[in-house]
């Protein structure tokens, strides 16, 4: 799976936002109500289904900053191969927009 972008400005700002939510996320989780709290209003990502038929999937977003991978607990059981979806990352300010592409697309 992977994440698309329409521009490169957007990604950069996307990639800040998340890593600037995360960084704030562990600086709080200094105690055991602190990380109660943290885990709260971490960042989640929206996958919004391509049919209406179902509701769309919230799953919990990590960043490992030393791989560079955008981790996600869950996508349920929306996503099919080779298809897109609309996401949205919500953070505690602001939310940005994505699409989510799973597996390789045949050139048309």
């Amino acid at each position: 799976m992977s994440l698309e972008f329409d521009s490169i400005l957007e990604y950069q700002t996307f990639m800040l936002s998340l890593q600037r939510q995360v960084g704030r996320r562990e600086k709080m989780a200094s105690s055991l109500a602190a990380a109660v709290q943290a885990d709260e209003r971490a960042p989640f990502l929206e996958i919004l289904p391509a049919d209406n038929m179902r509701p769309p999937v919230q799953t919990r977003v990590t960043f490992d900053p030393e791989a560079e991978v955008l981790m996600l607990d869950t996508v349920g059981d929306i996503l099919v191969d080779g298809a897109r979806y609309r996401v949205l990352l919500h953070l505690k300010e602001e939310q940005k927009l994505a699409v989510l592409v799973t597996g390789v697309r045949p050139h048309q």
